[in-house]
C-alpha cells in the first residue's frame, strides 16, 4: 500500500505540473495574440501653438523670429536674460584673478600684481581703486614713517598695498627707508 500511496502522489505531482504549464502556455498565447498592434496613422499635422522653455530661468532679451517664420531644429530663437548664471561666471572670473593674484604675489612680481589689479576685469574703477588703496596707502605710510624707529620692523599689510607706485613699499622707499620683502616657504 505504501507503493500505491507514492505511485498516486507521483501522479498528483505529475498532473499538477502539467496542469501549471498548460495554464502558463495559455496565458503566453492570450497574451501575444489579444494584444492590439500599434496604431500607424499616416498623414500630415499643423501646429498651432508650441510652448518651449528653458534649462536656466531668465528674462527674454530679444526674440529672432517674428511669428510665423519657419525655423529649423537648432535654429537660436530667442536671447535670455540670465542673472543667475551672469552672477555665476561673474564670480568664477573673480576666483580666476585671485588666483593670478596669489601666484603672482608668491612669485615676488609687483609688477604683475599691479597689472592684475589693474585689469577692467577685476571690476575695480580708477574711483574706487583711489579710495581703496592709495588713499590708505596714504594713511598708513605717513603714520608708518612717523612711527618706524631706526630699527628693523616688520609690517604686514594686505598684498594689494604693496605694488605700484603709490604702494607702501614705494612710498616707504621714497621716504629713505629700506624694504625687503618676506618670503614665503
Amino acid at each position: 500500500m505504501n507503493e500505491n500511496k507514492k505511485f498516486s502522489i507521483s501522479n498528483m505531482m505529475l498532473a499538477f505540473i502539467t496542469v501549471l504549464v498548460v495554464i502558463g502556455l495559455v496565458a503566453l498565447t492570450g497574451f501575444f495574440l489579444l494584444t492590439p498592434p500599434d496604431d500607424i496613422i499616416m498623414g500630415q499635422a499643423e501646429a498651432n501653438q508650441v510652448r518651449i522653455s528653458g534649462k536656466v530661468p531668465g528674462r527674454i532679451e530679444m526674440y529672432r523670429f517674428d511669428e510665423g517664420d519657419k525655423v529649423k531644429a537648432g535654429d537660436t530663437l530667442v536671447y535670455l536674460n540670465t542673472p543667475e548664471v551672469l552672477a555665476k561666471l561673474q564670480q568664477a572670473e573673480a576666483v580666476q584673478k585671485a588666483a593670478e593674484l596669489a601666484d603672482k604675489y608668491l612669485a615676488g612680481d609687483l609688477d604683475g600684481m599691479m597689472e592684475v589689479m589693474n585689469d577692467p576685469a577685476t571690476g575695480m574703477d580708477e574711483h574706487t581703486a583711489k579710495r581703496l588703496i592709495d588713499d590708505r596707502n596714504q594713511a598708513w605710510a605717513d603714520i608708518l614713517i612717523g612711527a618706524i624707529p631706526t630699527a628693523s620692523v616688520l609690517v604686514a599689510v594686505g598684498a594689494g598695498h604693496l605694488p605700484g607706485v603709490n604702494g607702501l613699499i614705494a612710498k616707504l622707499r621714497d621716504a629713505g627707508f629700506k624694504v625687503d620683502p618676506v618670503g614665503i616657504k
